[in-house]
């Protein structure tokens, strides 16, 4: 579940991409449904993630060594992380 908090986004889910939302906005995916967020906005946004069952924080974690590093991302880690947490991550899918 994803809470805007601020700016505003679309999702892609089951049903397609959603139209842009904003603040106070609740977005549900359900698990083993894939999906995906972009930023629909000109500024930046903040959005809480609420996932369940618990352990997903740790991916997280894991991923926030790589960042910590500093410059571009190793995105081969994130990959080998992302598989390590049963986790896909699919080509980018064009909004409408």
């Amino acid at each position: 579940m994803f809470i805007i908090i601020e700016g505003r986004f679309r999702f892609l889910g089951a049903e397609g991409w959603c139209d842009p939302v904003g603040p106070g906005t609740v977005v549900y995916t359900p698990r083993g449904v894939r999906h995906t967020f972009q930023n629909a906005g000109s500024a930046s946004g903040k959005h809480w993630i609420i996932a369940t069952p618990s352990g997903f924080e740790r991916f997280f974690g894991r991923c926030a060594e790589v960042f910590a590093i500093g410059g571009p991302p190793d995105m081969q880690r994130i990959l080998t992380i992302s598989s390590e947490h049963g986790l896909e991550f699919v080509p980018p899918l064009a909004p409408p």
